[in-house]
């Protein structure tokens, strides 16, 4: 970088022409975003720059997707590398098993099955109710010393049932 270019912070009052060694010509941005820089800045201006195409955050999750960086936000949303793979899934075991009651249907307008907490809510449920109906020979077949308290789910295994 030169000398000037690297002091010069009013670039549309700039006056100096460009010199070897010296300075060098002011360019608009070719991402059409309107920022006005010295060439020799153009890199770093690269790395800023609000219409420049970028790799998705996930790429290396697999998304293929390029966007322009002001976008990213928004594509993180609907992101098909972004769900997030829950690995302490013993978190979200109720505190009572045993109180069937807490598995009483619950009817809201607001809730949508397609968002991820909801969905493994439900799933959840699904599998304590298997669970609860097993025998209590089986129910304590599946305990091990982690799973004292709460014996392993899923029950069904391959879409057969365990019984």
């Amino acid at each position: 970088m030169h000398s000037h270019c690297d002091n010069c912070v009013k670039v549309k009052k700039c006056s100096v022409k460009p010199k070897a060694g010296e300075s060098c010509a002011i360019i608009e941005c070719e991402a059409n975003c309107g920022f006005m820089f010295h060439s020799c800045k153009l890199s770093e201006h690269r790395l800023l720059c609000h219409n420049e195409r970028i790799d998705c955050l996930n790429v290396t999750y697999g998304c293929p997707f390029r966007i322009l960086r002001s976008d990213i936000a928004k594509h993180l949303i609907v992101c098909p590398a972004n769900v997030i793979h829950c690995t302490v899934e013993w978190n979200r075991w109720p505190l009572h098993t045993i109180d069937k009651r807490l598995t009483q249907p619950f009817v809201s307008q607001s809730l949508d099955v397609n968002h991820l907490d909801v969905a493994l809510t439900l799933r959840d449920q699904r599998m304590l109710k298997q669970l609860w109906n097993a025998s209590r020979k089986k129910r304590s077949t599946l305990r091990n010393r982690l799973t004292r308290k709460y014996p392993a789910v899923p029950f069904k295994v391959s879409g057969r049932s365990n019984r």
